[in-house]
């Protein structure tokens, strides 16, 4: 339970550390809590996909675990959002592990984002809010789905609402400008470049008052993502990525980036070196995936997006249109629509 501990908070080389520690009394683990060592050695692996028949198990072995949320929450990772529905749906949220778990609803909601029920989605996030009012990434869910369904009075009321909620959060208002751009550009409703152009106002007037907030400024890239604008998002993302610890999400940002400008090499500097000996990352494999697309490398593209959706992709919800962004020139391409189409038809 160390090992979850440590792994949910990112330190993978302390969980190795810990796990190690297990695996010298393994033969004395029960059958619940041995799968579930081999689900944790197989994840931090990196390697989701045999991660999951070994949570599967544990979920078989204790019903009343919280073995069947874990199992959901790879089956996520893996582009397989109907089955991790099924799963989290035969979960009782008001007895055993999921009661007062506020990620049971955002893993609800982000399933059925996945499979394109969008009034569901916002359900789960209503829901959330309700029952978890603290939980500001719920106002930003509520946000993606009323986004993804074009229906931009309810999301001006909604907008209207978050006014009066605390702005020096991540999931913040301008945060919700941001995903509900990026939602409104991938379905082509409405205009997108105004709620772009509505987060950018948003972020530059907190950042007068709070300078150095790392995740406005993080935001505000985003935004000038969103409006085509590589000059500004680049520099935000420069600021960023100077004054904290190395991410992969920042410096994958800055590789696209570079790649966009036709620096090949320097895209690849940008990135950075791949994971240890004997782990695979698929959220590192995802960004020299969309390198290779904006190179026009095809192939490898290919390649590294079905390997890195094999393996599991962190937070493959968020990052799934940024990808198709990268992958325009070859939207057509049969083995990428195979790769990318998502149950729920989008």
């Amino acid at each position: 339970y160390a090992t979850f501990a440590v792994v949910n908070e990112g330190d993978a080389v302390r969980g190795d550390s810990l796990l190690a520690q297990v695996m010298l009394r393994r033969r004395h683990l029960s059958g619940y809590h041995a799968a579930l060592v081999g689900y944790l050695e197989a994840y931090l692996a990196g390697d989701r996909s045999q991660a999951l028949p070994k949570i599967l198990l544990a979920a078989r072995l204790a019903p009343s675990s919280r073995a069947g949320y874990n199992a959901a929450f790879v089956l996520l990772q893996l582009n397989r959002p109907r089955e991790a529905d099924s799963i989290l749906g035969s979960l009782n949220p008001d007895r055993g592990p999921m009661r007062d778990w506020p990620t049971y609803w955002s893993q609800r909601a982000y399933a059925a984002h996945l499979l394109g029920d969008h009034d569901r989605e916002r359900s789960y996030a209503r829901t959330m809010r309700a029952r978890h009012p603290d939980q500001r990434v719920s106002w930003v869910v509520e946000a993606r789905a009323l986004a993804a369904m074009g229906r931009e009075q309810a999301l001006d009321s909604l907008f209207v609402a978050a006014a009066t909620l605390d702005p020096d959060v991540y999931w913040s208002q301008g945060a919700m400008y941001v995903v509900a751009g990026e939602e409104l550009a991938a379905h082509q409703r409405g205009d997108s470049l105004v709620r772009f152009r509505q987060a950018v106002t948003w972020f530059e007037e907190r950042l007068r008052n709070d300078p150095a907030n790392r995740a406005h400024q993080t935001w505000l890239a985003q935004a000038y993502l969103g409006l085509g604008d590589w000059k500004a998002a680049e520099r935000w993302l420069s600021i960023v990525d100077a004054k904290g610890p190395p991410r992969l999400f920042i410096r994958g940002l800055l590789a696209t980036l570079a790649a966009r400008r036709g620096d090949s090499a320097g895209a690849v500097r940008l990135l950075g070196p791949g994971p240890t000996a004997g782990h695979v990352d698929g959220e590192f494999l995802v960004y020299e995936a969309r390198l290779a697309a904006l190179r026009g490398d095809r192939e490898e593209a290919i390649a590294k997006l079905s390997t890195a959706l094999r393996l599991g992709v962190n937070n493959f919800h968020w990052v799934q249109h940024a990808v198709r962004q990268d992958f325009a020139a070859m939207a057509g391409d049969a083995k990428y629509r195979k790769l990318m189409v998502l149950e729920g038809g989008r």
